[in-house]
């Protein structure tokens, strides 16, 4: 009985540390920077003790490093009593980049969304795909993505809420899944191509606020349908 219960108690506290991301000093930054962390977020979406976690003991690794979830939180849970799918970046964890654990995570919440009828959303904080090596790519024979969406589209309402960068990778599916689209003002930017690779491309000098900010997309390209100011508002 009584390792039975160390047992219980080692997965317990295997469960605070995944649960804590990159760190605690990885959430001061995001802190500082005055973002929420993924978990935070969806604190504030759901009815209270509603929301239920899946896949958080996915490993994941870079080198030595360990990954928490692969960078991203997915599960269901209920606002106002009804229920939904989610899955939200962890920019705690690597800067929310995608990994394989990532790809399978939001493309079996996408999936499961599709199959059971409910709605899905995308918390969007995400640096785009890993670099480095093979750890960003989806494998062969897998969903992708960048098809998923699309089969969900028309199927079951969407939501985006993008409160962090979405560049190239990460800025595909939240557009195409979306029916409604919320963007956080000068946190949130969304392009193809970062002003790094653009630099590298064009030779020119851009922002991220200036090929992708809040403001433009809510004014100019129109895919943003609400700017907020900040997480909670949003």
């Amino acid at each position: 009985m009584d390792n039975m219960l160390d047992k219980i108690e080692g997965v317990e506290e295997r469960r605070k540390h995944l649960h804590k991301g990159g760190g605690d000093a990885a959430i001061e930054k995001q802190h500082q920077a005055t973002k929420l962390t993924a978990r935070e977020r969806l604190a504030l979406l759901f009815d209270k003790g509603t929301f239920n976690e899946d896949n958080l003991w996915v490993r994941a690794y870079r080198g030595d490093r360990e990954l928490p979830g692969d960078a991203v939180v997915t599960g269901t849970g209920k606002i106002h009593g009804r229920p939904v799918f989610v899955y939200a970046h962890d920019f705690t964890v690597v800067a929310g980049t995608f990994g394989h654990g990532l790809h399978y995570k939001v493309q079996r919440t996408m999936q499961m969304a599709r199959e059971s009828g409910l709605p899905l959303i995308g918390v969007i904080d995400s640096g785009g795909e890993r670099m480095g090596g093979r750890e960003g790519s989806e494998g062969p024979g897998s969903p992708s993505l960048y098809f998923l969406p699309m089969l969900g589209s028309g199927v079951v309402p969407g939501i985006t809420i993008m409160l962090g960068p979405s560049f190239a990778g990460s800025a595909y599916s939240p557009t195409m899944a979306s029916d409604f689209y919320i963007m956080r003002n000068k946190t949130a930017q969304m392009a193809v191509a970062s002003p790094p690779l653009l630099k590298t491309v064009t030779f020119k000098d851009v922002t991220a606020e200036e090929i992708g900010g809040a403001t433009l997309h809510a004014t100019t390209t129109g895919t943003a349908d609400f700017l907020t100011e900040t997480d909670d508002e949003a």
